[in-house]
Order: C-alpha cells, then structure tokens, then sequence
C-alpha cells in the first residue's frame, strides 16, 4: 500500500505492506513442496488446459495458490466426490516449518505434504574473472 503524507510542505510517499506474507517473501528463501490437496468436486467447474490448472490451484489453496505461490498441477483424480490435486509449489519462508505452516494455512481442503526441501542458490558473483 502506498502511504503519502506531508511534511515540511512535501508530499512524502511511503510503501508499507498490507500483510505479514510480505516480511516473509522478502526476507525468506524459496521452498519446494510436493504435496496433494483433496477438493470437494463441486469446487472445480473445469479440470482441464489451462483454465483447468488455474481452477484446480484455486480450488486448492485458494488467492495464496494464484497470488502467493508459484504453482505447477502435476496430475489430478477424481476420487468419489472430491479432486486429488498433486502439485509442485514454490514458497517463501525462513525455515521448514513456516513453509509448512503456510500452506497448511492457505490449503482449502485436505493436505498432504510428501516433501519440502529448501531450493539451494548458485553463489552470488563474486566479480572476478569470469569462469567461461
């Protein structure tokens, strides 16, 4: 949210953020979860292309699935009444267990989380000779 206020005459513009997800994005490293989310059936109006993966995300974890989170819907089932959704995801998070926390949060049906791991970084640049 952009802030503006006056002082000594000037117009003074300050961004400020809305949510705490923010502090988290921006100070956090990038995680990678495989994990399954169950979705009523009757929460998916498409389930295939691209408007499929979109709805299938939503259905999943809801505005953080499509604002907050990088997403990728491996494969889905139809089980009965409800949707398995395995997706691949990306997130922010300072440690294991607020990544976890995050989408148990954000997770709109059944969650099962079979990995998570901390995406590694190639080293900065360290400006020296270039190695190629």
């Amino acid at each position: 949210m952009l802030a503006l206020r006056e002082e000594q005459g000037r117009r003074v513009g300050r961004l400020e953020a809305l949510e705490d997800r923010w502090e988290r994005m921006v100070l956090g490293t990038p995680w990678v979860a495989s994990c399954t989310v169950a979705v009523g059936a009757e929460d998916v109006e498409l389930c295939s292309g691209p408007e499929g993966a979109e709805q299938l995300t939503e259905a999943a974890f809801g505005e953080a699935g499509t604002r907050e989170f990088f997403t990728h819907v491996r494969f889905h089932q139809h089980e009965d009444e409800r949707i398995v959704v395995h997706m691949l995801i990306e997130l922010y998070a300072q440690s294991a267990e607020e990544a976890a926390q995050v989408l148990e949060n954000a997770a709109t049906g059944e969650l099962l989380i079979a990995s998570l791991a901390e995406e590694s970084r190639p080293p900065a640049s360290t400006g020296g000779e270039s190695p190629h």
